[in-house]
């Protein structure tokens, strides 16, 4: 499952990351010119989601052997789908911060706020997709 959650944080991360920016984009300049940048911003998203999405694809692991347990086991996949997709807000919202370890970004709360709602688009986007797939490899 490791592999498969680092595949999703990673891929996944820059993906939905690089929509929720750009949509971010379209609706502040009320154009969309900003969506013709897709590849360059989804080719300079992919050395950040590495690393956040490595973090990422281990906390899912974890939170996927919880509940692979027999009691969970028999489990919804909409419990399956709606706890990835709240471990993803959760940890999506974080992203600010983790940019903020690792250097990257200016320190003023409009900042922090569009790449929280960035983080935590894809963050809910890729862990409803592992909610989804731990649900399959438990049943």
């Amino acid at each position: 499952m490791f592999f498969i959650s680092l595949i999703v944080c990673i891929v996944g991360g820059a993906l939905f990351g690089t929509i929720g920016w750009l949509l971010l984009a379209v609706i502040a300049e009320e154009s969309l010119k900003p969506l013709i940048s897709f590849p360059v911003v989804l080719i300079y998203a992919m050395p950040v989601a590495i690393p956040f999405g490595t973090v990422a694809a281990v906390f899912a692991t974890i939170l996927f052997n919880i509940l692979s347990f027999p009691s969970w086991r028999s489990s919804s996949k909409g419990a399956w789908i709606l706890i990835g997709s709240a471990v993803g807000l959760v940890l999506g919202g974080l992203f600010p911060f983790f940019l903020i370890l690792v250097g990257f970004g200016p320190d003023y709360p409009t900042w922090r706020l569009h790449w929280a709602i960035v983080g935590a688009v894809a963050g809910i986007s890729c862990g409803s997709i592992l909610g989804w797939v731990g649900w399959r490899e438990v049943n």
